[in-house]
């Protein structure tokens, strides 16, 4: 049953989700992101927030969000096609 759930929640984007993909669509010029692996875009993402990596914008954006928020973000687009 938990896979049940788990598996109706990624269909639905978490809060700040959907923006990604203004950026990061294929095609935008930018890192297509969508189908990565949720543990590498979550990675990724907290290093932005940490400040372990630069950017212009990704640090800022980052910063907005929680642990838990980049998780579901991270696994909400490693499903996405």
């Amino acid at each position: 049953m938990r896979g049940v759930v788990l598996a109706a929640l990624l269909l639905l984007p978490p809060p700040g989700a959907t923006n990604c993909s203004g950026c990061h669509a294929a095609g935008s010029g930018n890192v297509a992101i969508n189908g990565r692996d949720a543990g590498e875009l979550a990675g990724l993402m907290n290093s932005y927030r940490s400040g372990a990596l630069a950017s212009t914008a990704m640090g800022r954006l980052m910063k907005g969000l929680l642990p838990a928020d980049i998780d579901a973000i991270a696994a909400w687009v490693s499903v996405q096609k």
